[in-house]
């Protein structure tokens, strides 16, 4: 079972949100979560790596009803030795 409540994103420090406000939240929430995964991808790629298997350990489980896909670009640049 998961840690999310349904009713955890509908509050902030005790007040309500509307439905606009919670769609903006989660709107930054995606974009800050995709600059982030971005920025790990591009100095470290074996973190990214790892990062990404484990979400997948937890992904699996925590959220029934959606089935996520993960996709990993592989660098064309890369140098071959």
């Amino acid at each position: 079972m998961s840690d999310f409540e349904d009713d955890e994103m509908e509050e902030i420090d005790g007040e309500e949100l509307s439905e606009e406000q919670s769609e903006l939240l989660a709107n930054a929430y995606l974009s800050f979560s995709d600059k982030f995964a971005e920025y790990v991808r591009q100095m470290d790629k074996d973190l990214f790596k790892r990062a990404v298997d484990y979400a997948k350990t937890f992904t699996e489980e925590d959220i029934p009803g959606i089935s996520l896909t993960y996709h990993i670009e592989e660098d064309d640049n890369k140098e071959t030795e």
